[in-house]
């Protein structure tokens, strides 16, 4: 991820398990200090998992949009993000909030966070699955049509760690591998 050439898109998407004040915290300042040490050139996005996935900050190389979007995501926090709201209007219109024409690309990267977001509050109602593996998949699978290099970090308490859940995890992973992850 780091050494790819320069004209590559590098992606590195962030992801805030639900926890407890204190875990979320101790993620938010791993979080700032991994993109502290990340050389530029490398896009963020951030996601928290709080009974679904919220949106806080779409891809972006400007380091401080992200270190702002990390240090607002919030134990408990309810309804659809600023970011969210930005992302939908982009999709749906093909411009940003400021009027200005996307490329496809940018738009298709909007669609593609669009289907990510409804597709983790699907799955984690229909497949009855633990609520962080949905959206995880949901993320995966969206990187399959978005192009250069991208990962995914996902910062957690812990998972209970059940046959099903072992799984679960296992489909995700492939997911990502396949998707280029």
């Amino acid at each position: 991820l780091v050494s790819e050439t320069a004209s590559a898109r590098r992606v590195v998407t962030l992801v805030i398990d639900h926890m407890d004040a204190t875990g979320t915290t101790s993620a938010k300042q791993s979080a700032e200090r991994l993109i502290k040490m990340t050389p530029n050139g490398i896009d963020f996005a951030v996601f928290k998992i709080d009974g679904r996935l919220k949106l806080y900050q779409q891809a972006t190389s400007n380091r401080d949009l992200v270190r702002k979007a990390i240090r607002s995501v919030d134990h408990g926090k309810t309804g659809a993000t600023d970011a969210e709201k930005a992302i939908v209007l982009e999709a749906k219109t093909g411009t940003d909030a400021a009027g200005k024409l996307l490329n496809v690309d940018q738009r298709q990267q909007a669609r593609a966070v669009v289907a990510a977001l409804g597709e983790s509050q699907r799955m984690s109602r229909d497949l009855h699955m633990q609520s962080s593996l949905g959206p995880l998949l949901a993320l995966a699978r969206s990187a399959q049509s978005q192009p250069g290099r991208k990962a995914i970090l996902f910062f957690t308490g812990g998972l209970h760690m059940d046959l099903n859940t072992r799984e679960m995890m296992h489909i995700v992973i492939g997911t990502a591998n396949r998707a280029g992850v």
